[in-house]
């Protein structure tokens, strides 16, 4: 991490966590939608930036895929970054990541890219399986107890 000032002037704010939603302008893996549609979903999840994250940047772009029959999609995105403080973040992290799930689904996606310090998480809209809570392992059976008599002994026992 590289910072900007050994000492940090008073009414400077740091914030450490760049995130940014993948807004997409289809439907249905490959089906455009209108323009005002894409431009109420990039205003949708700008508002949600705002009101949690206290703003956002939209960036807009091409994004090109392979769909599952290996055809190449282009589409319009919009990129909506925010950089959040760390503390911030980390208490609404999940609830970020629920609301991407959410819109995913509203928007007729099988996952909505979501980005956080650079690395690339596709989440996917599929309803979240939930992984069955490991049972106890059962207990070990005790050893059974060894016969105290020295071998030396013991072998005479058998004649």
């Amino acid at each position: 991490m590289v910072k900007l000032y050994k000492r940090v002037p008073k009414g400077t704010i740091r914030l450490e966590i760049e995130h940014a939603v993948y807004v997409p302008s289809t439907k249905n893996i490959n089906q455009k939608i209108s323009e005002a549609e894409f431009k109420k979903r990039v205003i949708t999840v700008r508002n949600y930036m705002r009101q949690n994250f206290y703003g956002s940047t939209s960036v807009k772009g091409i994004g090109n895929y392979s769909d599952k029959t290996n055809r190449s999609v282009d589409e319009k995105v919009v990129r909506v970054v925010n950089f959040a403080d760390d503390k911030v973040y980390k208490q609404k992290r999940q609830q970020i990541i629920t609301q991407v799930r959410s819109w995913g689904r509203q928007w007729g996606q099988e996952s909505i890219g979501y980005e956080v310090e650079g690395d690339m998480y596709y989440i996917s809209t599929a309803p979240v399986k939930m992984r069955k809570e490991r049972s106890k392992p059962k207990p070990k059976p005790k050893p059974k107890p060894r016969n105290k008599i020295p071998n030396s002994i013991n072998m005479f026992n058998r004649w």
